[in-house]
């Protein structure tokens, strides 16, 4: 990356070297027609007069931090003859943006669990039973018909002609699974909403629990 010097202040860039970009802007701005190497051929300046030149800049590696409370500033550049320094800086988030963050984070993980489907037993058959609001409105809408004469079709291949009580099962498992979803989002919203600090939101597991090993 290069910066134009002019008068000690940079005036174009940090950016890739481009000779057509820094000649354009000389002569728009300077009045100075130049031309300047295609690539340069080493790291050193490109000295255009006494009060101009072109000088290389060294980047130093961005610092460690923590995206969810912390954000990169920068880079800020340090000047001198021969090159600049560009370095960055690590400033925390105002909080009340990181719990807004947090929050829509955590309702589209509540949403990925909600819709996830569930696992039952149905005529002693193991299915899995999509939890999506459509499917749900649709178990619930046959329930209160007291359908039952449908044969429902599970995990592509298995087919079940379900009774009321079979039905049930079924709304009552999506029933409970999806309260569980949006009673864990609600535990965590609270303690997002009630945290003082960063430090603390930074500490908070907003991804659903991973299911332990059997």
């Amino acid at each position: 990356m290069w910066i134009l010097v002019y008068n000690n202040q940079i005036q174009l860039g940090p950016r890739d070297y481009n000779r057509w970009i820094f000649q354009s802007w000389l002569q728009e701005n300077l009045g100075i027609i130049v031309s300047l190497p295609q690539t340069p051929a080493s790291n050193n300046p490109i000295i255009i007069n006494e009060n101009t030149r072109i000088t290389y800049v060294i980047f130093a590696p961005e610092p460690n931090y923590n995206p969810r409370i912390q954000q990169l500033a920068g880079p800020f550049l340090t000047v001198f003859y021969d090159y600049a320094d560009a370095t960055w800086q690590v400033a925390d988030q105002p909080i009340d943006s990181v719990k807004l963050t947090m929050l829509a984070e955590l309702a589209s993980n509540r949403y990925n669990q909600e819709v996830s489907g569930v696992n039952l037993t149905l005529q002693d058959q193991n299915v899995w039973v999509s939890s999506d609001r459509v499917t749900r409105q649709i178990w619930l809408n046959a329930l209160q018909l007291g359908v039952t004469t449908t044969t429902w079709k599970f995990n592509n291949t298995t087919w079940l002609t379900l009774d009321t009580t079979e039905v049930q099962s079924v709304v009552s498992a999506l029933t409970q699974h999806v309260e569980q979803a949006f009673a864990w989002e609600k535990s965590l919203h609270d303690e997002i909403m009630s945290a003082q600090d960063l430090a603390t939101l930074a500490n908070i597991d907003i991804n659903w629990p991973a299911a332990s090993p059997i």
